[in-house]
């Protein structure tokens, strides 16, 4: 997985370094990101970053492998969910009326005795829970492999897109440990944090128009196989099950 990242990133970046390894040092925890950035210093991150915004890649390998001699319980998925919800921050607070549904929620079904704030409010925190992080990387990992076009492309919105995210790994076993879900908010909330633009059909409507090309959503178009998955997604038919 690769992300943008900028200066006015680094203070989530950090809350959610603290909130998920609050035993470790700051300076440990900011040193442990730096490396799983592909740094050898968190200060030349932060040179890096003052530049302007990097695409950067997403290396639990380099993270953990800093942390390896500290008390801490190891696991693959915890870096990437943690730079997720960095980005996600600015992301949620750019798009107010998104929520886990799509642009808005849906009509209250009869017996809810929410109000339509209360279940906003609900739908927009779940994007932070480990299991919306990991339905985040899964719709990146076809995104970040469709190429962008200048204009929307009216013939396929989000909820479409988003099964042909799912099918990854519902139908082909490729990154199973992302799960075989994607929401239709955290779909357009992916496409969001990698530069797409992203439109709502229409009022009321909760899914979205995306500048993606159609020719390089083909692999994904059933029918394929597996081995033209892992193909597209990793430029070899060997199938790579986690990338880290």
């Amino acid at each position: 997985m690769h992300l943008s990242l900028a200066t006015a990133d680094l203070s989530y970046l950090k809350m959610y370094l603290r909130e998920a390894l609050p035993s470790v040092s700051a300076s440990s925890r900011l040193e442990a990101a730096a490396r799983g950035f592909g740094f050898n210093t968190y200060s030349g991150f932060r040179t890096a970053l003052s530049e302007g915004p990097n695409r950067l890649h997403v290396l639990s390998a380099g993270f953990l492998g800093h942390l390896k001699e500290r008390p801490f319980d190891e696991d693959q998925r915890l870096f990437p969910r943690i730079v997720l919800r960095a980005k996600l921050r600015q992301t949620l607070e750019a798009a107010p009326q998104l929520t886990m549904h799509g642009f808005g929620v849906p009509p209250r079904r009869f017996s809810d005795s929410r109000s339509i704030n209360e279940i906003r409010k609900q739908s927009r925190a779940e994007f932070f829970h480990d299991r919306s992080c990991d339905e985040l990387e899964l719709a990146l990992l076809l995104l970040q492999r469709c190429n962008k076009i200048k204009t929307l492309n009216r013939k396929i919105g989000s909820y479409s897109l988003k099964h042909r995210a799912e099918n990854i790994s519902r139908m082909y076993d490729i990154r199973t440990d992302l799960g075989n879900y994607v929401s239709n908010g955290a779909f357009i909330a992916a496409a969001m944090i990698d530069g797409f633009t992203v439109k709502q059909i229409e009022y009321g409507n909760l899914n979205g128009y995306l500048n993606i090309s159609s020719k390089s959503l083909k692999p994904f178009q059933r029918p394929t196989t597996r081995e033209t998955i892992a193909q597209c997604l990793f430029g070899q038919s060997e199938l790579i099950e986690t990338t880290i």
